[in-house]
């Protein structure tokens, strides 16, 4: 499926996605990062916001989909997205979860989170 969404300069662009188990959010590859790890992201098709978190795999992304399903209806046009805190502890058990080094790569999440 292709979606719209932002850029960090607050253009929109259309990426190809996955569709979730959750209606209103989809999963793709960042459009633009520094390091050379192609991470997966999950955004609101509605504003074409992401949702915050970078996850190693694709699989991990529409986990993380899933499990935020409850906190907001997706399908809407939201203004604000729900508790950031809330959407942080969904986010934090996926990190790292599904893809191999994964032991590792989820201390290094909990570590940088536990950080901020």
């Amino acid at each position: 499926m292709i979606v719209k969404v932002r850029t960090t300069q607050g253009e929109q662009i259309n990426v190809e996605a996955t569709p979730t188990d959750t209606p209103g959010l989809a999963a793709h590859r960042r459009l633009c990062q520094e390091s050379t790890d192609e991470n997966w992201i999950v955004t609101h098709i509605p504003s074409g916001k992401h949702l915050g978190w970078d996850f190693w795999s694709e699989l991990e992304a529409l986990n993380f989909a899933r499990d935020v399903g409850p906190l907001a209806d997706w399908q809407q046009n939201l203004t604000e997205l729900p508790e950031y805190e809330a959407i942080s502890r969904i986010a934090r058990r996926h990190v790292g979860r599904d893809t191999a080094g994964s032991a590792y790569r989820r201390r290094a999440a909990e570590r940088k989170a536990g950080a901020r």
